[in-house]
C-alpha cells in the first residue's frame, strides 16, 4: 500500500467507525471506486492497525467515563454490591451488551469473511442500516435517559451489535437504533453505543494484534502503516465529538439518505462492472480464477514445482505459494497448509499427499559409512563430540559438527521425537533454516552431520548418506499433508487429488 492509499483510507475509517454509515462498508468501496488492488495480507495489516486507531480515539475522548465505570465496577465487586452507582451499573450493562457479538461473530466467522469480500453483499448491508435509522427515528418516542437503561435494554442494543459484524450494517447505526427502539435519547443511545463499542473492539484488536506480530511482516510497512493509524485516531476522535453535537438537536434521517443512496449506487455500479466484464454473447463469461494461498513449509520447499506441476491442471484457480515457517502461519491468510507430518496448528481438515523418511548424511570426506541410533542419540544430545567416540578407527580425533533445523521447524520437531530427545541442541551445533541450507552447510564444514528428507535431490554436493543399523530408519517416516480450514470442494479437492497421486 502507498502512503496516499493509507491515509486516504485512515480518513475514511476515522469518518465512518462512528458517524453511522457503516466503516467496514467504505473500507470495501473506496478501494472497489478507485480500482486499488491491494494483497489480501497488506489489507488485513491494514485493518487492524486503524481499527487500533479508531479504538484509542475512543478511549482518549471518553478515558474519564472508562477510568470512572472501572474504578466504580471494582469498588462495587470488592463490596460485593456490584450495582451501588451508576457508573458501576452502566459498566455491567456494557459487559452484557458486548456477549451477543462476541457469540455471534464465533458461530457466523465464515460467513462474515465471505461477505467482507463482495461489493454486492456489501451494498445490501448498507441498504439495511438505512432502513434500521429510519425505522427507528420513526418508532422510538426518545424519552428515557442512559440512567434508565435497563439490562434487557442492554442486550436488546447488544443484539443490534451482532448484526453490524457484517460488512455495510454500521456498528454505531444499529446500536444507536437499538437504543432508540428502547425509546432512549439520541445523544445516550449514541454515548452507549461508542462505551459498548470498547470491549468488543478492543478484544478484536489483541486478536488481531496477535496475529499480526508473529506474522513478522509489520516492519517493512511501518511508515505508511503509522500513518494510517495516525489519520484514523485523529479523524475518528473529531468525528465523536461532531456526531454527539449533531444529534442533540438532530436526527438520523439524512444519514439514512446517505446509506440508501451510497448502496444503491455501488448496487448499480457493480452490476454495471458485472456485464462488462460478460463478453455480449451467450457464451458462458470465463470465470476470474479462485486465488488459493498456499504455505509450504521451507522443509518441503522442494514440493513447490508439484503444487505448480498440478495447478496447471486447473485453470480456474490461481495458486500462491509461499515458503513460510508453520509458526508464523495463521490459517485466516491461507487455504492451504503443506507440512512434514503434523503441523503445529489446529487444522480441522488434513489429507496425506505422501510419505518422507528422514535421511542422515555427513561431509563425503568422512570415513563413515553406517552408524547406529545410539551413536545419533550421542550426537545429537552433546553427549559425543568426536567421530573417534563412534569409530575408534578414525584418527586423528575429528570433532563432531551437528547441523540442525530451528526448534520451530517441523523436521527439527519429528528428527527430535523420533530419538526421544529433550529438545536440547548440542552447544555448537549450527542452525540451518532449509535442507537445500543444510547441504550447503555439510559440503563445507568437516566432519559434519545433519539430516534431510528422503526426497531432496542431493545433487553434485560433497556429501553423502549414512545407513543406520537396525529398523531406526522406520521411525524416521512421516506423511506429508496438506491442511485445510474448510473441506476442499470442486477443484480445489482435485489438486489435492493431483497431489496425492503425483
Amino acid at each position: 500500500m502507498t502512503l496516499l492509499q493509507t491515509i486516504i483510507l485512515g480518513i475514511v475509517q476515522g469518518l465512518t467507525e462512528f458517524i453511522p454509515v457503516s466503516s467496514s462498508a467504505h473500507l470495501v468501496i473506496t478501494p472497489f471506486v478507485f480500482g486499488w488492488q491491494i494483497p489480501d495480507q497488506e489489507a488485513f495489516i491494514f485493518d487492524v492497525i486503524v481499527q487500533l486507531g479508531t479504538l484509542l480515539a475512543v478511549i482518549v475522548y471518553f478515558w474519564r467515563d472508562i477510568v470512572k465505570i472501572i474504578r466504580s465496577v471494582s469498588i462495587g465487586v470488592v463490596r460485593r454490591q456490584p450495582f451501588f452507582d451508576a457508573s458501576a451499573r452502566l459498566g455491567w450493562l456494557i459487559i452484557l451488551a458486548t456477549f451477543p457479538a462476541g457469540v455471534i461473530g464465533l458461530l457466523l466467522k465464515d460467513q462474515v469473511e465471505a461477505a467482507f469480500t463482495s461489493v454486492p453483499a456489501t451494498s445490501i448491508f448498507l441498504l439495511i442500516t438505512a432502513l434500521l435509522l429510519l425505522l427507528a427515528e420513526r418508532k422510538g418516542r426518545r424519552n428515557r435517559s442512559l440512567e434508565q437503561l435497563s439490562w434487557k435494554d442492554a442486550l436488546w442494543i447488544g443484539f443490534f451489535q451482532a448484526a453490524a459484524i457484517f460488512p455495510g450494517i454500521s456498528r454505531s447505526g444499529a446500536t444507536i437504533s437499538g437504543g432508540l427502539f428502547r425509546d432512549v435519547e439520541r445523544p445516550a443511545a449514541a454515548r452507549f453505543s461508542f462505551l459498548m463499542s470498547l470491549p468488543i473492539m478492543l478484544l478484536a484488536g489483541v486478536s488481531a494484534s496477535a496475529d499480526l506480530i508473529t506474522s513478522g511482516q509489520v516492519a517493512r510497512q511501518a511508515p505508511t502503516l503509522a500513518a494510517g493509524f495516525l489519520t484514523s485516531a485523529l479523524v475518528g476522535y473529531l468525528s465523536i465529538h461532531w456526531l454527539l453535537s449533531y444529534l442533540n438537536k438532530r436526527s438520523l434521517r439524512w444519514f439514512a439518505v446517505y446509506c440508501l443512496l451510497m448502496g444503491s449506487f455501488m448496487l448499480a455500479l457493480a452490476g454495471i462492472q458485472s456485464r462488462k466484464s460478460s463478453p455480449a454473447s451467450f457464451l458462458p463469461a470465463e470465470a476470474t480464477p479462485q486465488p488459493v494461498r498456499v504455505a509450504l513449509s521451507p522443509s518441503l520447499s522442494h514440493y513447490a514445482e508439484r503444487i505448480s506441476g498440478c495447478s496447471e491442471a486447473y485453470p480456474d484457480l490461481a495458486v500462491f505459494i509461499d515458503v513460510i515457517p508453520l509458526s508464523q502461519v495463521h490459517m485466516s491468510q491461507f487455504d492451504l497448509v503443506v507440512s512434514f507430518g503434523m503441523p503445529p496448528l489446529e487444522i480441522p481438515f488434513l489429507y496425506p499427499v505422501g510419505e518422507e523418511t528422514l535421511r542422515i548424511l555427513v561431509n563425503a570426506e568422512l570415513p563413515v559409512d553406517d552408524i547406529t541410533q545410539e551413536a545419533l542419540n550421542g550426537i545429537f544430545s552433546g553427549s559425543v563430540q568426536s567421530w573417534s567416540e563412534v569409530q575408534p578407527a578414525i584418527e586423528p580425533a575429528q570433532a563432531i559438527r551437528v547441523l540442525q533445523y530451528p526448534a520451530e521447524s517441523d523436521l527439527s520437531s519429528a528428527f527430535i521425537e523420533s530419538l526421544q530427545l529433550d529438545g536440547e541442541y548440542p552447544d555448537r551445533a549450527l542452525i540451518v533454516p532449509t535442507p537445500q541450507a543444510m547441504l550447503e552447510g555439510l559440503s563445507q564444514t568437516p566432519g559434519s552431520i545433519g539430516y534431510l528428507p528422503g526426497s531432496v535431490d542431493i545433487g553434485n554436493h560433497a556429501v553423502k548418506y549414512l545407513k543406520i543399523t537396525g529398523d531406526f530408519e522406520q521411525k524416521l517416516r512421516r506423511s506429508v499433508l496438506v491442511g485445510s480450514n474448510r473441506e476442499p470442494e470442486g477443484s480445489l479437492k482435485n489438486l489435492i487429488g493431483c497431489l496425492q497421486q503425483s
